[in-house]
């Protein structure tokens, strides 16, 4: 409990920080250009997640898992050396997409595009240390290092700017301003990893090399199809329809995952622990504490999403944005992230004790299946079907995944279904 509530106080602070970054990038741009910022961070956060090759969960399973005597030396070499390969892809499919974008005068500032394209090497490094921070059992760090930290960093630049040199926030400015602290971050939270490298004695590799490639597409595959899954409602929007509606859906999207908030904090201490207790064989304590972290869970997010519902309406008017279109767009996503609360970790489950082939296929066929949902929704409702077809892909992730967490390891994690 002192290990969640630590950690939810720092997520708190991120997502916070998030929040913050995008009122105020959308109170400093116009429609157009906030739209067009989101595209491209939306688009470059994955492939920076195309990049980290999976390892964002390669290591925390891997490190949490072995005996505290054993090098992991070897183990950060491979995994290193993996994405490194997959970082040139990323770039390349990067430079693919800008093309098209300026070619299509969807986005015709070099500089904005040049911005994203380095800051991907940054992010994807970011997301692997938050898999290391979460293998040592300090998921606090990687909750205010997850994005939230580089909001953070970027507001006080441009606040500094804007009060102190007068300078005029645009989208160039803001799309460097990102680049720069994307590395800032991913420099300094490196710190306490190198030092652990340094100090580590070489032992040899616990886990084969084929092992740990498996491992890694498997993660891969499922960390890029629930990011699309989650984010494609954006990209079409920003290609099939405008940047102004583009961003008012990242606005409502922001917005309704903070109910989810709770849900991401406890994952950060629970994946570590799920892991060590299935690598044990303690399987009543990993069942035990899959159930009851699902009624905290449930407990703590009913308030949220109370407030929420209360407080929209006077939030919401205050940005120069589609006030009613938002607010549908809210509540038809803020559905799909409450059935992903009552739920739980089923996700993290799977992925944690063995079954991450089964999370990949469930996770890819829902990717598949929200992008063409999106598009048919996009294409005869605008953004709010795009808004309905990602809430009910997001169901249907998790209920299947709950099922099959029900199949494999015999327990069900929705709080009404505990007692079967």
């Amino acid at each position: 409990m002192k290990k969640i509530t630590l950690n939810l106080m720092t997520r708190g602070l991120s997502v916070s920080a998030i929040l913050l970054f995008q009122i105020m990038l959308a109170k400093w741009l116009s429609s157009s250009d906030y739209g067009t910022f989101v595209l491209l961070q939306v688009i470059c956060v994955g492939l920076a997640t195309l990049a980290q090759a999976g390892m964002n969960n390669v290591y925390t399973k891997l490190v949490a898992s072995q005996k505290p005597h054993q090098s992991i030396t070897e183990l950060t070499k491979i995994v290193l050396n993996i994405m490194a390969k997959y970082t040139i892809v990323a770039l390349l499919v990067y430079l693919c997409i800008s093309l098209y974008l300026y070619s299509s005068e969807i986005v015709t500032d070099v500089i904005v595009l040049s911005s994203f394209l380095l800051s991907i090497p940054a992010q994807a490094f970011l997301l692997f240390i938050i898999g290391w921070y979460r293998a040592r059992d300090l998921a606090h760090i990687s909750s205010l290092i997850e994005q939230g930290a580089t909001a953070c960093l970027v507001l006080l630049i441009c606040f500094y700017s804007k009060i102190y040199e007068a300078t005029n926030i645009d989208l160039a400015y803001c799309a460097i301003t990102f680049c720069i602290a994307s590395f800032i971050i991913a420099l300094l939270s490196s710190i306490n990893w190198f030092k652990h490298l340094l100090q580590a004695n070489y032992q040899g590799l616990v886990h084969s090399k084929l092992y740990i490639k498996t491992l890694s597409k498997h993660f891969l595959l499922t960390q890029l199809a629930t990011y699309m899954a989650t984010w494609s409602g954006v990209l079409v929007c920003g290609v099939f329809l405008s940047t102004n509606e583009a961003g008012e859906l990242n606005f409502a999207q922001r917005i309704s995952q903070v109910i989810v908030f709770f849900l991401a904090a406890l994952n950060g201490v629970l994946a570590p622990r799920f892991a060590e207790m299935h690598a044990t064989g303690r399987h009543q304590s990993l069942k035990a504490l899959a159930q009851k972290s699902t009624k905290l869970l449930v407990a703590t997010t009913l308030p949220v999403i109370v407030l929420i519902i209360t407080l929209v309406e006077e939030v919401l008017p205050l940005f120069d944005l589609q006030f009613f279109l938002i607010t549908h767009l809210l509540v038809v996503l803020m559905f799909g992230q409450t059935v992903n609360v009552f739920t739980g970790s089923v996700g993290l489950l799977l992925s944690m004790t063995g079954y991450e082939n089964i999370q990949k296929n469930i996770v890819g066929f829902c990717s598949l299946l929200s992008i063409i949902l999106v598009t048919l929704g996009t294409y005869y409702f605008g953004a709010i079907g795009a808004a309905l077809a990602i809430s009910i892909t997001i169901c249907i992730d998790n209920l299947v995944a709950a099922y099959y967490v029900y199949k494999k390891l015999g327990f069900w994690t929705i709080p009404m279904l505990q007692r079967l």
